[in-house]
């Protein structure tokens, strides 16, 4: 029976990969054209205006996204090229100039290096445009389609969708690649694909397994996604201040063990090496997918360099930052750690208040989405310090920590901080719309620490056990990928659903099939493209020193 079900599974899942595929060849491929040639007369100089879209994100027709031809002289019959640079052109209005009067349209012509031209003669485009509010009359003659108008602006939008018929490309090239995904899924078993193995077996650079702690950068990917897809808007940026915080606690542990490592070179440049291949692969090749791949050249430049970050990357230059800030904080506690703990608590919550408070884009500017934006040094130093906290008050109040009674209370004021940071940060309680999670990010970020800490000291108990929650864990373990794919995801989702369906899906629904769209894609980028370095990445000392000395409470 579960053979039979693993089959049926296997069969589906090759299924969708299939529909997936055909719909992105149809959108990047079938649907992409290298320019348009547009004969026609007018009787005043004009320029004819070309708008495309994709049709997916059902914003319309938009500035930026138009060519201009070169200009008609009046009276004269002339063909003019559009160069549309193989953009995605689903959509698309043309926009018989700016000035009014009356202008003949012969032919108009798409080509595309992936199928044959779609050409319009004077009656096809008499019968497939729509014409504009603005045009008085739109009459068919012998040879042309004569537009005559008073007010400006007069345009044409094509009733249609564009796409070319390519059988290998829309139809082959997707069932092949199916067919092999296919094979591939026969060849793995649950027990063996990295994605799953490694929910209750990895081992990160602390040296201790915390399932809640992958429970919860899992929350934090699904609050970013809930953001984007509409559901909480809002809380996807405590998702982020989490994602800040869990990188200070889990970067931390190993300099609590033994304080001296951030004196070792070799350690640090261990360290840093980690770093690297722990995020640079797959930030690559997202940056390659979706900047380089589309002509940005010195854009994507800049955001290999970390010198720009747009739209979600900004959070991967504000890692890299903190990634090289720890040792030197590191260096700096040394002295305090080395024989207690709640020294290095006060010296870490002094730097992140200072941080919080007084480290702007005036000290350190980071650049990225067209503005300036300051590092949020703050909450990284707070995960930090609820690195010191944990084991010092695991240490100190051990036993109290450890009755039942504690922990619920533990469980429930985790549960309502949790709450409280969720409403307020999606702007749910009335008067209280002017407090963000942005402008208010020190504190939002002490309680995404507090929130860490919490579900740690509150083992066993509600609190603990919905960290622990399965799901959560394996979202949490490719959290990384998830968190980079899912606004592709978004629009594939978005894109598949328009164009078999004519549904345009919004908050939940958007939110559930991006949320499965994500992790089956970041399952795989994880298993082949982070793992791998992730595994190269650990040195046989590394993994002879993982619990180091203890520490003096």
């Amino acid at each position: 029976m579960l053979q039979r079900v693993m089959t049926i599974s296997r069969i589906v899942v090759s299924i969708t990969i299939f529909f997936a595929l055909k719909m992105l060849l149809s959108y990047v491929a079938l649907s992409s054209f290298a320019k348009v040639s547009v004969d026609a007369e007018f009787d005043h100089d004009d320029v004819i205006a070309i708008y495309y879209s994709s049709g997916i994100d059902g914003k319309g027709f938009r500035e930026q996204e138009s060519k201009r031809s070169k200009g008609f002289r009046a009276g004269l019959r002339s063909i003019r090229t559009v160069d549309l640079e193989d953009h995605v052109v689903r959509k698309l209005r043309l926009d018989t100039g700016s000035e009014p009067g009356e202008v003949k349209l012969y032919s108009f012509v798409l080509t595309s290096y992936y199928g044959p031209d779609i050409e319009f003669d004077h009656n096809e485009i008499y019968s497939s445009f729509a014409p504009g509010t603005n045009i008085d009359s739109f009459t068919l003659a012998d040879d042309h389609v004569r537009i005559s108008t008073t007010s400006e602006d007069p345009y044409l939008v094509l009733k249609d969708d564009l796409i070319l018929t390519n059988f290998f490309i829309g139809t082959a090239l997707p069932l092949i690649l199916a067919i092999l995904f296919y094979v591939f899924l026969v060849t793995q078993t649950l027990r063996t694909f990295p994605a799953f193995a490694d929910i209750n077996s990895k081992k990160p650079s602390s040296g201790v397994n915390l399932g809640a702690l992958d429970g919860i950068r899992g929350l934090a990917a699904l609050l970013v996604l809930g953001q984007h897809s509409g559901v909480l808007k809002g809380s996807g940026i405590f998702g982020v201040w989490l994602f800040f915080c869990l990188s200070g606690f889990l970067l931390t542990s190993p300099f609590i063990r033994q304080p001296d490592r951030a004196l070792s070179p070799a350690y640090l440049g261990r360290y840093i090496t980690r770093r690297i291949k722990r995020i640079v692969p797959m930030y690559y090749v997202m940056i390659t997918v979706t900047i380089l791949f589309l002509g940005k050249f010195d854009v994507a430049i800049r955001h290999y360099l970390f010198l720009q970050a747009d739209g979600h990357y900004w959070t991967v230059a504000q890692e890299m930052f903190f990634y090289l800030l720890l040792p030197l904080v590191m260096i700096a506690n040394v002295p305090l750690a080395r024989k207690r703990l709640w020294p290095s608590i006060i010296f870490i919550g002094l730097l992140a208040f200072v941080a919080n408070r007084f480290i702007t884009i005036d000290v350190i500017p980071l650049y990225g989405n067209n503005v300036t934006m300051r590092p949020m040094l703050g909450i990284f130093l707070t995960g930090i310090c609820m690195a010191y906290a944990y084991p010092w008050l695991q240490g100190s109040f051990g036993e109290q920590l450890s009755r039942p009674a504690v922990k619920r209370i533990l469980s429930g004021s985790g549960l309502l901080l949790l709450v409280v940071c969720l409403v307020i940060s999606a702007h749910l309680v009335p008067g209280l719309e002017h407090i963000d999670a942005v402008t208010r990010s020190g504190w939002f970020g002490l309680g995404a620490g507090l929130l860490i800490l919490i579900t740690l000291l509150s083992g066993n108990s509600l609190l603990d056990s919905i960290m622990n929650f399965l799901p959560l864990r394996a979202v949490g373990l490719v959290g990384f990928s998830f968190y980079l794919v899912h606004p592709m995801m978004i629009s594939v989702v978005r894109g598949i659903s328009t164009y078999f369906t004519d549904y345009y899906p919004i908050e939940i629904p958007l939110f559930i099939m991006a949320g499965l769209a994500s992790y089956a894609l970041s399952a795989f980028t994880y298993s082949y493209i982070e793992r791998p370095f992730i595994k190269a990445s650990r040195s046989p000392a590394d993994v002879n020193n993982l619990r180091g000395k203890p520490v003096t409470l």
